[in-house]
């Protein structure tokens, strides 16, 4: 009979390949690959008057989105209207010319999107 606290028989039948052993290795290395990104984003983290900068510019461009999209709405309210009237004189000009302003104003919501994900990614940590 085996003595129960004898492990070394059991390590040495135990493979490398062992789930155990492997899920064990992928959880220490998930854990200091985890640490390492943390200290990563914790070094880039925004301070001070240079934070402020940020949140400002965040604001701004929140202002900016919010007066987009009320052309925006004018806008559609305008071709409405004007649709209505003409009924059926309204041509593919009218069309176009809506649809470039539209297109504009759908570009700089866009780009304003964009730059203020970049900005509140700064912030994130």
């Amino acid at each position: 009979m085996k003595n129960v606290n004898d492990f070394s028989s059991f390590l040495n039948e135990m493979d490398i390949n062992d789930p155990i052993l492997i899920n064990s290795r992928a959880s220490r290395d998930k854990a200091s690959r985890d640490k390492a990104e943390l200290k990563k984003r914790l070094a880039k983290r925004v301070y001070g008057k240079k934070r402020e900068e940020i949140e400002n510019e965040i604001w701004e461009i929140n202002l900016e989105l919010k007066d987009l999209y009320r052309e925006e709405r004018e806008a559609f309210g305008e071709q409405d209207a004007e649709a209505g009237q003409k009924g059926q004189d309204w041509s593919d000009d009218d069309a176009n010319r809506y649809g470039k302003i539209f297109n504009e104003i759908h570009d700089k919501i866009e780009e304003l999107l964009v730059k203020r994900e970049k900005l509140e990614a700064k912030l994130a940590w």
